[in-house]
């Protein structure tokens, strides 16, 4: 969703979801991923080329795994890659 008025305040949220799968076709039941729902928003003035905002990403704080190995073959634990947790911060843009 994107709002933005003609005096250049704007906002933006975006809102997605993923259902439960793998990362391993050979080894579905080890590498389940979970399902996950995140939501992101921007809101901030524009002037010109010019604009300053404040965002925010998983703003739910949504704890999931990206990856996950198995590495039983090698008799190594299974690995993966864990998602990043809520980020919040400052941002500008300038075109030309």
């Amino acid at each position: 969703m994107n709002y933005q008025q003609p005096s250049g305040f704007f906002c933006s949220t975006l809102f997605s979801w993923a259902e439960s799968t793998y990362s391993s076709v050979s080894s579905p039941k080890k590498t389940t991923l979970e399902s996950r729902e995140l939501l992101s928003a921007r809101i901030g003035y524009a002037w010109g080329n010019t604009s300053l905002y404040l965002f925010g990403s998983n703003l739910l704080n949504d704890e999931y795994a990206l990856l996950r190995v198995d590495n039983s073959a090698s008799r190594r634990p299974i690995s993966g890659k864990v998602a990043p947790p809520r980020l919040l911060g400052m941002g500008a843009e300038i075109r030309w």
